[in-house]
This record gives structure tokens, sequence and C-alpha cells, in this order.
């Protein structure tokens, strides 16, 4: 089974922003002039000729993206709801000042070491098992999975996928800590009998179980099983 997933096209947050939306609303933002070029432009992608299906989050820039898609390549689009981008709240209708916003961020980025928002500045930690849920507001990596993965496997009948999504929810069952660009192409394939959230808990054991037998460090940093953010701090001092 293969999963084309996508990141949807650039938004535009301008007329959120004047009217001073918050919250989940902010999730109506509708892509930029530069977002429907770039999804179009990969629209003819050789790689997505053969896909089947075209799913797609219910977020305004997601939908969108996905449209323009159906319309480029005669494909079926299928809103699938639990696809959508990673929560920094998991109340969804709870309001988060700026300040609140930006202190989430970096504390997913300190226990999952990949920037949600793009800004890979300054300090990025390592994997590690974040607070327990009711210590926290936002989803871990493993939460996001645990919603997107049954999503995909209820359309395992297809063979080869388009999957527009978000950042985060690539990152998750992709595994890459790096910024995904807007219309990014990043093809995935996936057996669906060992597609399932004990096989990401299994691989990142082992992952972190070689990393402390052999010393490996991340994005420069040495991995320990107490590194903490002022380890961090100290190690970015020293170098």
């Amino acid at each position: 089974m293969e999963l084309l997933f996508i990141r949807h096209g650039e938004q535009d947050y301008r007329d959120l922003d004047e009217r001073g939306v918050r919250g989940s609303r902010r999730n109506e933002a509708p892509l930029t002039p530069m977002g429907r070029v770039q999804i179009d432009a990969i629209a003819s992608d050789f790689r997505l000729a053969d896909a089947e299906i075209i799913l797609s989050s219910g977020y305004t820039r997601a939908v969108e993206s996905a449209k323009r898609l159906e319309v480029k390549l005669g494909k079926q689009h299928v809103i699938e709801p639990d696809i959508h981008e990673w929560l920094p709240n998991k109340d969804i209708n709870a309001p988060m000042t700026d300040q609140e916003m930006q202190n989430v961020y970096e504390e997913f980025r300190f226990y999952t070491g990949f920037p949600p928002n793009g800004d890979t500045s300054g300090v990025i930690g390592k994997s590690q098992t974040p607070p327990p849920a009711n210590e926290r507001k936002w989803e871990s990596l493993d939460e996001v999975r645990e919603r997107v993965i049954p999503a995909l496997l209820r359309y395992q009948q297809y063979k080869s996928i388009i999957v527009v999504s978000h950042a985060v929810v690539m990152a998750s069952i992709l595994g890459v800590k790096r910024y995904i660009n807007h219309a990014e192409i990043i093809p995935h394939v996936i057996d669906p009998a060992t597609f399932t959230i004990e096989s990401f808990q299994e691989l990142e054991e082992r992952k972190a179980q070689e990393a402390m037998l052999t010393g490996e460090k991340t994005n420069g940093l040495a991995v320990s099983s107490s590194y903490s953010l002022e380890d961090i701090l100290a190690d970015l001092e020293k170098s």
C-alpha cells in the first residue's frame, strides 16, 4: 500500500489575524496565491498519476489543496477528519494566547525534536517520553498516530493513495525531524498488517537503545536517558 503524503499549500492567515480570530477557527484559513501555485505545480508530478483516491483532512488549507488536485488529476477526493493536524491543545475550544502557543511549540519540540511551526532556530531536543497526558495540553506523537493510523487503514483496499495532510502528521508517520515544505510530496510504502502504533513504539525503543549503546548524538547533542532542557542549553553554550 503506497501512501503519497503531500503537505498542503501555503496558508493565508491575514484575514483571520485582522479579525482577531484565535483557537480552532484559525483552521479556516485558505491558501495564499502562492499556495495555489504550489499545489498546481505538483499536480503534474509523475508519482501522483497512478493514485486511486485523494484523502485530506477537513482543515480548509488541506481541503482546498486536495480539491485542486482532484480537478487536475481527475481523482476522487474524500475528507478524512482524523488526519487533521497535531493539536497544541486537545481542548479545541479553549483559547490560547500567542505566548501560550509558543510555549507549547517549544515543549513539543523539546520532547520530539520536531519543530511544529517550522522554526528550526533555538533548542531542538531529542525524542523522549513526554509528560503524561494529564500533565500537558498538547497531543504527543503517539496520540497523533493513534488517530491517524486507523484512519488510513480504512482505505487499505486501495493500492496507491494521495494523503493531503499536515507537517506533524507526516512527521509522526514518516519519522522525519526536519521542516516539511508546503506541497512537498513524500512517498511511503506500508504493510497494513504491520502498520500499528505498537510497531512505531518498538522501533523508537530500539533506536533509543542503539543510541545509548553507541553514544550517538542527536542534532549534535549527546543522548542520555536523563538529558534535560538544562543539559541541552549547557551543551549549546559550550558549542
